[in-house]
């Protein structure tokens, strides 16, 4: 996809100019990625699936926080079927005032 590296290389914090190769790409980006289950019965059997996704640049920038910074919001993924799209939905925790950074 045209594109893709340098825009997965933005979300995890990687600057465009600096070069990397896909196998320190994927390392990178593994302590940014979610991932959620999706579970159906077949044939009387639970039948569970794990994706794992990439928050898009709002849910990247909210969990760039310091992990000891108090989290002011929660990052929640919604898996769209109908276009096997995942969404990422931010709830925020608190009153936040303007300027302030969001953390999750």
């Amino acid at each position: 996809v045209p594109g893709l590296k340098e825009r997965v290389k933005s979300l995890i914090g990687i600057s465009k100019d600096q070069a990397v190769n896909s196998e320190n790409l994927v390392e990178n980006m593994s302590e940014k990625l979610g991932s959620f289950a999706l579970g159906a019965v077949l044939e009387g059997k639970v039948v569970e699936e794990r994706y794992f996704y990439l928050p898009d640049e709002v849910g990247a920038a909210a969990l760039v926080g310091n992990q000891t910074e108090k989290h002011n919001c929660l990052i929640v993924p919604i898996f769209y079927v109908v276009e096997k799209t995942a969404f990422s939905i931010l709830f925020l925790l608190e009153d936040v005032e303007e300027g302030e950074r969001l953390c999750a």
